[in-house]
Parts: C-alpha cells; sequence; structure tokens
C-alpha cells in the first residue's frame, strides 16, 4: 500500500472510531508533527547567523541516536503486531533527517 492511502486509512480509521479515540489519535499526530520539526527553528537561526557557538554537538548525537533507538524499537514492535503507526514514522523520519541536516551544519560552522 502506498503512503498516500496509508495516510487516508488512518485518518478514516480514527474519524470512525469513538470520540476518544479519534481525540488520541489527533494529538498523536499533532505532537509528532511538533516534535518532527523542532530542530527547525535551530538550523533556520544556525543558516542566518552562521554560528554553531551556542549549539551542543552531545545534544545532535543523542538526538540522532534516541530517534535511531525509538524508530527501530517502533517498527519492530508493529512489525510483530502486524499494524503500523503511520504518525511515528514521519515523526522519527522527519526528526532523524533534520537531526542529519543540524549535525552537518554544526560541523561546517564549528
Amino acid at each position: 500500500m502506498d503512503l498516500i492511502s496509508q495516510c487516508i486509512n488512518y485518518l478514516v480509521s480514527a474519524m470512525t472510531g469513538d470520540t476518544a479515540s479519534f481525540v488520541c489519535k489527533c494529538a498523536g499526530t499533532a505532537g509528532s508533527i511538533m516534535f518532527a520539526f523542532c530542530n527547525l527553528p535551530t538550523i533556520m537561526k544556525i543558516m542566518k547567523t552562521k554560528s554553531v557557538k551556542d549549539v551542543s554537538l552531545m545534544f545532535i548525537i543523542m538526538s540522532l541516536l534516541g530517534n535511531i533507538c525509538c524508530a527501530t524499537y517502533v517498527f519492530q514492535d508493529n512489525l510483530a503486531r502486524g499494524g503500523w503507526q503511520l504518525p511515528l514514522y514521519l515523526n522519527y523520519g522527519m526528526a532523524l533527517t533534520l537531526c542529519i541536516i543540524l549535525l552537518r551544519l554544526w560541523f561546517k560552522y564549528k
């Protein structure tokens, strides 16, 4: 199944369940989006100032490793259960991408 149809199926299943389930899925999706993009303001500031003096390399490394570990756990858990949590995959995929960009910028401007 392609990504778009998975998204549509996820939203349809959320809307056809009870209200609490719908609210929880919306909150989870919103949280995943916020976590996925939380490094974006830092990246934008680094690109604007061309400085990483206030950005910790350990923060970047821990974020990168934490996202890899959590993504691995969620993937294995979903594989065992047979279900897929699309918002989490989007979260970890985008967060990993932004962490890699942040790491490259850190080494570029250090």
